[in-house]
């Protein structure tokens, strides 16, 4: 049996970015750091020792709360590969990472810890702190652990609805048009993928959605990357001068597009001896330029639902920096897909926060053949995550008109 619980009116909010607090030198942090940070340098700070604190003269009040932090580790593999970090908000725990490389990781701050307090303290937890010169490499003896660039604040009204729609074991293509009264084709395009490889465009294609342009639909883009881009607002993506053209390595040689700027990857569906190098490559520029105009246009119109998946399943910590990312440009939605586990059944999906949709699946496709996907799988997911956004008003029905 399927059930769906209602979001209030109130969850329909957004994250509302409230603060942002810079680390360089020339930064606005001084008179917010306490104890365990050293000074300043031109691109982030480090904190020092095990402990960091940060302390905001006034309370955060009336809601949830996002805080992201842009973090460089002090690693030295093989004997120190990553730092472990905690981060306490007025002494409740919000979230635990190790990171191993740059990173921008987020957490959610619930109310409950906010409550009753006339200042915020942010204390930032960090034991694996080394002195540089224990490694032989420089005279430094600071105890480093992680170097901060930025933190932000984001505000979110009643976060938690708890909404969610229970998987029906799969829908068919066949059933499909009778559950969402729309043909395949149209309705798979109120979702937008956000790279990674092919399964979610090999997906719309089966369902009919093959003669549109999409920027990431073929394409493989890092997380770190996407969220490059969609800071920069995918500034002079596609611009000739980024673009290059090779053929892969396959018995049916095929031309990839490369777009330098941002390291995305992209299909062509062309091979070797069918198109001149060169005039792919300028066809290839216009498009993905084009395709960047129209992608970062969407975004502001907030009417498509975005589809982030990973083969190996992506943390929240990942996911929250992206979710804020996408809200900068509007009302957004987007649909983070994770294996199906006990408790949740493939094709479930549920409101984490307002327009960040947790949606299940009983697999992905191997990344060596994105034709082998659970296409049952995939559309019970999509329909639960439509109606869930539908019934919440952060979409506002179909999105696209481009096929009948």
């Amino acid at each position: 049996m399927n059930v769906e619980i209602g979001i209030s009116a109130a969850s329909r909010e957004i994250p509302k970015n409230i603060r942002t607090i810079d680390f360089r030198a020339g930064g606005n942090c001084e008179g917010l750091v306490r104890g365990g940070w050293s000074v300043p340098e031109p691109a982030f700070r480090w904190m020092i020792g095990v402990e960091s604190e940060l302390r905001l003269d006034e309370p955060l009040l009336d809601g949830d709360y996002l805080i992201e932090l842009e973090l460089t580790p002090f690693v030295r593999p093989p004997g120190l590969p990553s730092q472990r970090l905690t981060v306490c908000v007025n002494g409740a725990a919000v979230g635990q990472s190790t990171v191993e490389a740059n990173a921008r990781i987020g957490y959610r701050i619930p109310a409950a810890a906010l409550s009753s307090r006339n200042s915020t303290s942010i204390l930032l937890s960090h034991p694996d702190a080394a002195r540089p010169c224990d490694f032989g490499e420089s005279k430094d003896l600071r105890s480093l652990s992680l170097a901060v660039k930025q933190l932000r604040l984001s505000r979110i009204v009643d976060g938690v609805s708890g909404a969610h729609r229970a998987g029906t074991g799969g829908i068919s293509l066949a059933k499909l048009e009778r559950i969402v009264s729309m043909s395949p084709a149209r309705f798979i395009l109120n979702f937008e993928s956000l790279g990674d490889n092919c399964e979610f465009g090999v997906l719309q294609r089966l369902c009919g959605a093959e003669s549109f342009l999409s920027l990431l639909r073929f394409a493989g883009m890092e997380l770190p990357i996407l969220r490059r881009a969609l800071d920069a607002d995918l500034q002079d993506f596609g611009d000739d001068a980024n673009v290059e053209i090779y053929l892969d390595d396959k018995p049916k040689a095929e031309y990839v597009v490369r777009e330098k700027r941002y390291g995305a990857y992209f299909h062509t569906f062309r091979y070797q001896g069918e198109i001149d190098p060169e005039q792919l490559r300028a066809s290839e520029s216009k498009r993905l330029a084009y395709c960047a105009r129209k992608f970062v246009g969407d975004l502001k119109r907030g009417n498509k639902i975005f589809v982030i998946k990973r083969n190996l399943a992506l943390p929240e910590e990942e996911i929250l920096p992206l979710y804020a990312a996408l809200s900068r440009y509007g009302r957004n939605v987007l649909l983070w897909m994770v294996p199906a586990e006990e408790g949740h059944a493939s094709g479930s999906v549920e409101v984490v926060l307002p327009g960040l949709l947790k949606g299940y699946i009983d697999r992905f496709a191997p990344h060596e053949n994105a034709y082998d996907l659970s296409l049952e799988g995939w559309l019970d997911a999509c329909v639960n995550a439509y109606q869930l956004s539908l019934a919440d008003g952060l979409i506002s029905g179909m999105a696209s008109s481009e096929v009948p």
